[in-house]
Protein backbone atom coordinates (compact mmCIF):
# COMPACT_ATOMS: atom_id res chain seq x y z
CA UNK A 1 0.00 0.00 0.00
CA UNK A 2 1.14 3.42 -1.08
CA UNK A 3 0.89 5.89 1.88
CA UNK A 4 -0.96 8.63 1.91
CA UNK A 5 -0.10 11.63 3.22
CA UNK A 6 -2.47 13.21 6.51
CA UNK A 7 -3.36 16.82 5.44
CA UNK A 8 -3.44 17.59 9.07
CA UNK A 9 0.09 16.70 10.11
CA UNK A 10 2.04 17.05 6.92
CA UNK A 11 3.71 14.00 7.29
CA UNK A 12 3.45 10.33 5.98
CA UNK A 13 0.24 8.91 7.33
CA UNK A 14 1.05 6.21 10.24
CA UNK A 15 -1.59 4.14 9.11
CA UNK A 16 0.51 2.52 6.24
CA UNK A 17 0.62 -1.33 5.82
CA UNK A 18 3.35 -0.89 8.15
CA UNK A 19 1.35 0.74 11.33
CA UNK A 20 0.09 -2.47 13.11
CA UNK A 21 2.57 -2.35 15.88
CA UNK A 22 0.56 -3.74 18.76
CA UNK A 23 -0.19 -7.64 18.69
CA UNK A 24 -3.74 -8.81 18.67
CA UNK A 25 -4.05 -11.83 20.54
CA UNK A 26 -6.49 -13.89 23.19
CA UNK A 27 -8.56 -11.58 24.79
CA UNK A 28 -8.60 -11.66 29.03
CA UNK A 29 -10.25 -13.84 30.99
CA UNK A 30 -13.88 -12.51 31.85
CA UNK A 31 -13.50 -12.21 35.49
CA UNK A 32 -10.11 -10.15 35.20
CA UNK A 33 -8.09 -13.17 36.48
CA UNK A 34 -4.73 -14.63 35.11
CA UNK A 35 -4.70 -15.52 31.01
CA UNK A 36 -1.91 -17.68 29.02
CA UNK A 37 0.13 -15.44 26.81
CA UNK A 38 -0.33 -17.52 23.33
CA UNK A 39 2.94 -16.28 22.48
CA UNK A 40 5.53 -16.93 25.50
CA UNK A 41 3.27 -19.60 27.41
CA UNK A 42 3.94 -17.01 30.46
CA UNK A 43 0.53 -16.06 32.72
CA UNK A 44 -0.38 -12.82 32.71
CA UNK A 45 -2.25 -10.77 35.45
CA UNK A 46 -4.25 -7.62 35.51
CA UNK A 47 -1.11 -5.67 37.47
CA UNK A 48 1.09 -6.93 34.98
CA UNK A 49 -1.14 -5.19 32.84
CA UNK A 50 -1.26 -1.89 35.03
CA UNK A 51 2.77 -2.11 35.07
CA UNK A 52 3.13 -2.03 31.34
CA UNK A 53 5.69 1.10 30.50
CA UNK A 54 3.44 3.63 28.05
CA UNK A 55 4.05 2.69 24.63
CA UNK A 56 4.91 -1.25 25.24
CA UNK A 57 3.25 -3.74 24.02
CA UNK A 58 -0.49 -5.04 25.39
CA UNK A 59 -1.88 -8.27 24.25
CA UNK A 60 -5.50 -7.20 23.12
CA UNK A 61 -4.46 -3.41 22.34
CA UNK A 62 -3.99 -2.58 19.14
CA UNK A 63 -2.73 0.28 17.70
CA UNK A 64 -3.86 1.80 14.49
CA UNK A 65 -1.47 4.47 14.12
CA UNK A 66 0.70 7.27 15.91
CA UNK A 67 -2.62 8.14 17.89
CA UNK A 68 -4.85 5.94 18.15
CA UNK A 69 -5.18 2.58 20.32
CA UNK A 70 -8.12 -0.04 19.58
CA UNK A 71 -9.25 -2.24 22.38
CA UNK A 72 -12.36 -3.29 24.14
CA UNK A 73 -14.08 -2.07 27.52
CA UNK A 74 -11.95 -4.24 30.06
CA UNK A 75 -8.67 -2.97 28.66
CA UNK A 76 -9.60 0.52 29.02
CA UNK A 77 -6.54 1.43 31.67
CA UNK A 78 -4.51 -1.18 29.95
CA UNK A 79 -4.47 1.67 26.62
CA UNK A 80 -3.79 4.20 29.13
CA UNK A 81 -0.50 2.01 30.25
CA UNK A 82 0.51 1.87 26.81
CA UNK A 83 0.39 5.54 26.02
CA UNK A 84 -3.66 6.79 25.59
CA UNK A 85 -4.11 10.48 27.34
CA UNK A 86 -8.08 10.25 26.46
CA UNK A 87 -10.64 7.60 25.72
CA UNK A 88 -13.67 7.37 23.99
CA UNK A 89 -16.60 4.51 24.94
CA UNK A 90 -18.59 3.96 22.28
CA UNK A 91 -20.90 2.05 24.33
CA UNK A 92 -24.97 2.88 23.96
CA UNK A 93 -26.38 0.56 26.50
CA UNK A 94 -23.93 1.97 29.80
CA UNK A 95 -22.22 4.92 30.81
CA UNK A 96 -18.45 5.33 30.67
CA UNK A 97 -16.60 4.16 34.00
CA UNK A 98 -15.18 6.35 36.31
CA UNK A 99 -11.44 6.60 35.55
CA UNK A 100 -8.41 8.67 36.37
CA UNK A 101 -8.55 9.35 32.68
CA UNK A 102 -10.78 11.39 30.53
CA UNK A 103 -13.46 9.79 28.58
CA UNK A 104 -16.01 11.19 25.89
CA UNK A 105 -18.57 9.12 25.44
CA UNK A 106 -20.11 8.13 21.99
CA UNK A 107 -23.29 5.95 22.59
CA UNK A 108 -23.24 4.20 19.58
CA UNK A 109 -25.73 1.06 19.41
CA UNK A 110 -24.61 -2.24 17.93
CA UNK A 111 -26.68 -3.77 14.72
CA UNK A 112 -28.43 -0.76 14.97
CA UNK A 113 -28.75 1.28 11.85
CA UNK A 114 -29.48 5.31 11.34
CA UNK A 115 -26.50 6.25 13.45
CA UNK A 116 -24.16 7.82 10.58
CA UNK A 117 -24.59 11.02 12.18
CA UNK A 118 -23.23 9.98 15.76
CA UNK A 119 -20.30 7.47 14.11
CA UNK A 120 -19.00 10.48 12.08
CA UNK A 121 -18.67 12.87 15.02
CA UNK A 122 -16.99 10.17 17.16
CA UNK A 123 -14.13 9.94 13.85
CA UNK A 124 -14.39 13.55 14.05
CA UNK A 125 -13.53 13.58 17.56
CA UNK A 126 -10.82 11.18 17.58
CA UNK A 127 -9.82 12.95 14.61
CA UNK A 128 -8.89 16.20 16.22
CA UNK A 129 -7.59 15.32 19.09
CA UNK A 130 -5.18 12.78 16.89
CA UNK A 131 -4.05 15.77 14.79
CA UNK A 132 -2.91 17.72 18.03
CA UNK A 133 -1.03 14.70 19.37
CA UNK A 134 -2.90 13.65 22.42
CA UNK A 135 -3.12 9.74 22.30
CA UNK A 136 -6.80 8.39 21.91
CA UNK A 137 -8.04 4.97 22.91
CA UNK A 138 -11.37 3.60 21.75
CA UNK A 139 -13.09 1.05 22.60
CA UNK A 140 -16.56 -0.81 23.00
CA UNK A 141 -17.87 -3.98 24.63
CA UNK A 142 -16.11 -6.27 22.67
CA UNK A 143 -13.80 -4.17 20.78
CA UNK A 144 -14.78 -5.60 17.42
CA UNK A 145 -17.84 -3.77 15.71
CA UNK A 146 -18.34 -0.20 17.26
CA UNK A 147 -14.73 0.39 17.51
CA UNK A 148 -14.05 -0.57 14.15
CA UNK A 149 -16.72 1.07 12.79
CA UNK A 150 -15.10 4.21 14.40
CA UNK A 151 -11.17 3.04 13.25
CA UNK A 152 -12.77 2.75 9.43
CA UNK A 153 -14.66 6.17 9.77
CA UNK A 154 -11.48 7.94 11.52
CA UNK A 155 -9.40 6.56 8.42
CA UNK A 156 -12.37 8.05 6.20
CA UNK A 157 -12.06 11.69 7.27
CA UNK A 158 -8.68 11.40 6.84
CA UNK A 159 -8.96 10.83 3.12
CA UNK A 160 -8.51 6.92 2.82
CA UNK A 161 -11.01 4.96 0.31
CA UNK A 162 -13.71 2.70 2.11
CA UNK A 163 -12.25 -0.83 1.03
CA UNK A 164 -8.59 0.18 1.89
CA UNK A 165 -9.21 1.61 5.16
CA UNK A 166 -11.60 -1.60 6.10
CA UNK A 167 -8.37 -3.03 4.92
CA UNK A 168 -5.98 -1.19 7.49
CA UNK A 169 -8.29 -1.45 10.25
CA UNK A 170 -8.24 -5.02 10.08
CA UNK A 171 -4.71 -4.86 9.37
CA UNK A 172 -4.27 -3.76 13.17
CA UNK A 173 -6.99 -5.54 14.64
CA UNK A 174 -7.89 -8.99 12.96
CA UNK A 175 -10.90 -9.45 14.78
CA UNK A 176 -12.24 -6.18 13.47
CA UNK A 177 -16.15 -6.64 11.61
CA UNK A 178 -18.32 -3.98 11.76
CA UNK A 179 -22.03 -4.98 11.77
CA UNK A 180 -23.58 -5.06 8.59
CA UNK A 181 -25.77 -2.44 9.78
CA UNK A 182 -22.69 -0.11 11.04
CA UNK A 183 -21.27 -0.90 7.38
CA UNK A 184 -23.62 0.50 5.61
CA UNK A 185 -23.67 3.87 7.65
CA UNK A 186 -19.80 3.76 6.03
CA UNK A 187 -20.40 3.42 3.05
CA UNK A 188 -23.23 6.36 3.02
CA UNK A 189 -20.30 8.03 5.16
CA UNK A 190 -17.92 7.44 2.40
CA UNK A 191 -20.31 8.44 -0.06
CA UNK A 192 -21.28 11.99 1.50
CA UNK A 193 -17.62 12.42 1.73
CA UNK A 194 -16.50 12.22 -1.75
CA UNK A 195 -19.52 13.98 -2.77
CA UNK A 196 -18.35 16.36 -0.45
CA UNK A 197 -14.73 16.91 -1.98
CA UNK A 198 -16.00 16.77 -5.07
CA UNK A 199 -18.28 19.88 -3.83
CA UNK A 200 -15.85 21.24 -2.81
CA UNK A 201 -13.25 21.16 -5.42
CA UNK A 202 -15.72 22.99 -7.62
CA UNK A 203 -16.12 25.74 -4.64
CA UNK A 204 -12.24 26.45 -4.38
CA UNK A 205 -12.38 27.45 -8.40
CA UNK A 206 -14.97 29.76 -7.43
CA UNK A 207 -14.11 31.31 -3.94
CA UNK A 208 -13.96 30.11 0.07
CA UNK A 209 -14.89 26.89 1.01
CA UNK A 210 -18.03 26.97 3.55
CA UNK A 211 -18.18 24.03 5.98
CA UNK A 212 -20.54 21.28 6.28
CA UNK A 213 -21.18 18.73 4.32
CA UNK A 214 -22.94 21.39 1.39
CA UNK A 215 -27.17 20.32 2.24
CA UNK A 216 -26.15 16.63 2.80
CA UNK A 217 -27.26 15.07 5.67
CA UNK A 218 -26.07 12.61 7.45
CA UNK A 219 -28.82 9.51 9.26
CA UNK A 220 -29.34 9.80 12.79
CA UNK A 221 -29.79 12.54 15.50
CA UNK A 222 -26.86 14.72 16.78
CA UNK A 223 -25.15 13.50 19.52
CA UNK A 224 -22.56 15.47 21.69
CA UNK A 225 -20.00 13.01 22.78
CA UNK A 226 -20.02 13.93 26.89
CA UNK A 227 -16.89 13.57 29.31
CA UNK A 228 -16.24 11.55 32.07
CA UNK A 229 -13.27 10.97 34.35
CA UNK A 230 -11.09 12.63 36.23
Amino acid sequence: MTPCCSPRRGRTAPWSSTAAGFRCASRPARDGGPRDDPESGERVTASDIGAAPAGGTIIGVSRLDDYVLLADAGLAMAMAAAGAERLVDLRGETTPPRLPIPIDHFPLIDLEPGQDALILQAANHVAGLAATGITVGVYCQAGISRTSTVAIAYLLVNGVPLDEARDVVRAARPQAMPALSLWRSLEHIAAVLVNQGLVNQELAKQGPIGQGFAGQELAGPHHAGGSHGA
